[in-house]
């Protein structure tokens, strides 16, 4: 699992970033995200819910390139695939042109829901283990569920300001942390 997640760092740190399809995505977030997940839940002493970990960190890493979309994009970095960009029409490209496409808000959107099924199936699954032990992935979990929320209802089209947590969210966050409620 360290080694993936070197090897997540090493695409990260790439000057310029192009993802050919859809497989390179999803190793990208098994590398970078799952990596983590799966070590997590170790720590956390739940390793049975290893594969929840490697499938929730695939849900956050799909969080994260949508909310860093436009960041990304001031260093030449674009996640969605080339793949998916080429089936709705946009070139590759400088990636301000590609992420400014008119095209580009209708996959997000898509990308959007399939983060929020991931959410769903992480909730669905989590009776199966141990949901003490599992409390930091679960507040980490709402945090991600709250960011994406936000990107959900500011939707793709136009300015994407950077989403935020509120502060009455992260105090709430730190309350379940603590009470685990």
């Amino acid at each position: 699992e360290c080694e993936a997640m070197v090897a997540g760092m090493e695409t990260d740190a790439a000057d310029h970033l192009r993802l050919p399809d859809e497989a390179a995505l999803d190793l990208y977030c098994r590398r970078v995200a799952g990596s983590v997940g799966a070590m997590s839940v170790r720590i956390f002493g739940e390793p049975r819910a290893e594969t929840w970990g490697l499938a929730l960190g695939h849900t956050f890493q799909l969080t994260n390139i949508l909310r860093d979309v436009d960041e990304d994009a001031t260093r030449d970095r674009v996640y969605i695939p080339l793949s998916v960009l080429a089936k709705a029409g946009i070139p590759d490209g400088p990636a301000d042109a590609i992420v400014s496409h008119p095209a580009f808000a209708g996959i997000c959107k898509e990308l959007a829901g399939r983060a929020v099924g991931g959410f769903f199936r992480a909730e669905a699954e989590l009776p199966r283990y141990d949901i003490e032990a599992l409390r930091p992935a679960r507040v980490m979990m709402w945090g991600y569920r709250r960011i994406l929320d936000h990107m959900l209802r500011r939707g793709w089209s136009g300015a994407r300001p950077r989403a935020r947590m509120t502060r009455a969210e992260k105090f709430r966050m730190a309350v379940f942390a603590v009470t685990g409620k």
